[in-house]
């Protein structure tokens, strides 16, 4: 991403552009992110 966007440092990139996610949204992610990542959850091959 750093130089898709120019920028000679990384932690310039992280500074201007990640924004903390507050606690609702997160909790939603990352019940959402647990979902798909469990093995039961997740097709056979």
């Amino acid at each position: 991403m750093q130089a898709v966007l120019g920028y000679c440092k990384a932690d310039t990139t992280v500074n201007v552009y990640m924004q903390p996610i507050e606690e609702g949204p997160k909790q939603t992610h990352d019940a959402i992110y647990s979902e798909l990542t469990t093995p039961e959850m997740r097709p056979s091959l």
